[in-house]
């Protein structure tokens, strides 16, 4: 860097936090969009490929981190059941926005704007502490990275001539030289974790000819190997995920051969699509526009590959290595506490437990108002049915939370630990409710038969019951979603059921000094259930603070 870009380094580390808190806002925005929004608007095949595909190019073109890919990847790579397609299709999305990363950074907008929109992608997954001093840390302990690269290849470049003497020269091109480069994408991408570093790196060298298209190309290949084989070491144990990683890594070995072999026709085909200016003011002009070309032929090769080989691969995989958990997991296992992974996969793990947990308890609402209003007269089974939920509750809880402390014993981030302390009561309340329920459900068997299902009395508590129910579906939407991030509307709801139960209780004592024909005992077996319903909606919403507080902790 020259003297004169040197003075102008905190003007770029002014303009780069603004930079980096936009890019922050609108990657929020576009991975909530396009990944979780198209998911839920249908179930079907193609619309999951079609999500995960689409969650894969936001990741990788809004965040750039390869742990936060991980989360995305067993996000769709299911526990329970092998689903190695999806898991490919949020590798394709990666490829895809990574070569759009390399397109945004050739745009020639100078030298300092585009290094800011480089470093904002760079820096925008990390850019959100509150602490100033871990700001200035961040951005200075990056800096010395970027000089120490360039450093390292301002001794390695004069080397390059040297190199020429023995190295193996085929189709006009040093493969000592080459393979040096890409062991060069490999190692940063690898030891930073970062691929958009090596992106960086090969677009601002090549438009300022400090490198060649090929030598360009193989920096990027490097990048790509570095960021599969990072993945199967970020993955954790699951063999599933495994399975779908290693596969990865072998395309990309399969394709970087194949492109290092015949460097000197892709240099071709790619000039050939996007043309070079040869005038000497424009010579490197586009060079950022032929990477892009070159690097979206490379990763296409790779989506052929994977399209067409995973699954025969994939099954060759689970055949010849052993990985470290063969057998299916089932909530039982929780208890064992031997999983081999990192803590924040065990906690992506439990939050989709807990979401099983949490539908059954929405079936569990279901199940009771059959059997409270329904007008069958044998319904010992549903009584049944509900008795079991509970019981089922109750071991989930106890599997949970010991695998939550499991989790905790292990070392984590303060946000991590605040999240498995969230999870903990989640899991408690959402038990507390089962319980509750239950109580609901036997309760009708001390209603005095002639006048249980009289007047008032039902129709107030059928509505109240409908209420309280809708609340938790609000509840149980939201944690879908993840989105609980403003509490006002469930404390006005959770207020207003709180009115509705005193009026209904005082509706009762009405209706009980108005008529003689309601037993004082149905009247009370009624108030009991209202408190019981009452105490749920309590349950509800700290079910939904808990989640609001999680949320916003993981945004700060």
């Amino acid at each position: 860097m020259m003297l004169s870009e040197m003075k102008l380094l905190p003007y770029f580390m002014g303009s780069f936090a603004v930079l980096c808190w936009g890019l922050r806002l609108v990657a929020d925005t576009f991975y909530f969009l396009s990944g979780d929004l198209l998911g839920r608007l249908t179930n079907t095949s193609n619309k999951k490929r079609l999500n995960a595909f689409v969650s894969g190019f936001s990741t990788s073109f809004m965040f750039q981190s390869i742990n936060h890919f991980n989360r995305v990847l067993t996000n769709y790579v299911s526990i329970r059941t092998a689903d190695q397609v999806l898991g490919n299709f949020v590798f394709l999305g990666v490829l895809l926005g990574q070569s759009i990363v390399v397109l945004v950074m050739s745009i020639d907008l100078g030298f300092f704007p585009q290094l800011m929109i480089a470093g904002g992608m760079f820096f925008s997954s990390w850019f959100n502490q509150t602490n100033l001093k871990s700001i200035f840390r961040m951005i200075m302990g990056y800096g010395i990275i970027f000089w120490s690269i360039q450093l390292f290849l301002g001794i390695i470049m004069p080397l390059g001539s040297n190199l020429e003497l023995f190295g193996v020269m085929i189709n006009n091109y040093n493969y000592l030289f080459i393979l040096l480069y890409l062991l060069l994408g490999i190692i940063i991408t690898v030891l930073f974790q970062k691929p958009i570093l090596i992106l960086l790196l090969a677009v601002v060298m090549g438009k300022t000819g400090f490198v060649d298209m090929a030598t360009a190309l193989c920096l990027v290949i490097g990048a790509n190997l570095g960021f599969s084989y990072s993945t199967i070491h970020t993955g954790g144990a699951k063999s599933r995920i495994k399975v779908v990683t290693y596969a990865n890594f072998i395309f990309h070995i399969l394709v970087a051969l194949v492109c290092i072999i015949f460097l000197d026709e892709l240099v071709g085909l790619i000039e050939s699509v996007v043309p070079r200016m040869h005038s000497l003011d424009n010579f490197y002009e586009l060079f950022g526009l032929q990477l892009f070309a070159g690097y979206l032929i490379i990763n296409f090769l790779i989506g052929i590959f994977s399209l067409i080989f995973l699954k025969p691969l994939s099954i060759l995989l689970r055949r010849n290595i052993s990985f470290s958990d063969d057998k299916e997991d089932n909530p039982s296992d929780f208890a064992n506490g031997d999983y081999e992974m990192l803590p924040s996969n065990a906690l992506i793990i439990t939050y989709k437990e807990i979401k099983k947990f949490a539908l059954n308890v929405d079936f569990m609402f279901d199940q009771c108002r059959h059997y409270l209003f329904d007008d069958k007269k044998n319904q010992s089974k549903t009584l049944i049915t509900i008795k079991q939920i509970e019981q089922e509750a109750d071991v989930v809880q106890n599997q949970l939370i010991f695998y939550i402390c499991k989790i905790m014993e292990k070392k984590l981030t303060v946000g991590q630990s605040f999240e498995a302390q969230g999870f903990s009561r989640i899991i408690d309340e959402l038990e507390s409710i089962t319980d509750y329920l239950e109580k609901v459900a036997i309760y009708k068997n001390r209603l005095v038969t002639d006048n249980h299902d009289s007047g008032l009395i039902r129709k107030e508590f059928v509505e109240f019951y409908d209420r309280v129910w809708d609340y938790y579906k609000l509840m149980l939407n939201s944690f879908e979603r993840q989105m609980i991030m403003d509490l006002s509307t469930f404390t006005g709801i959770s207020e207003e059921l709180k009115i509705i139960s005193q009026e209904v209780r005082e509706k009762y004592l009405e209706e009980l000094s108005k008529s003689k024909m309601i037993s004082p005992s149905t009247v009370l077996v009624y108030s009991d259930m209202v408190i019981s319903l009452r105490k749920i909606r309590g349950h509800i919403f700290n079910i939904a603070q808990t989640l609001c507080r999680i949320n916003m902790n993981l945004e700060n």
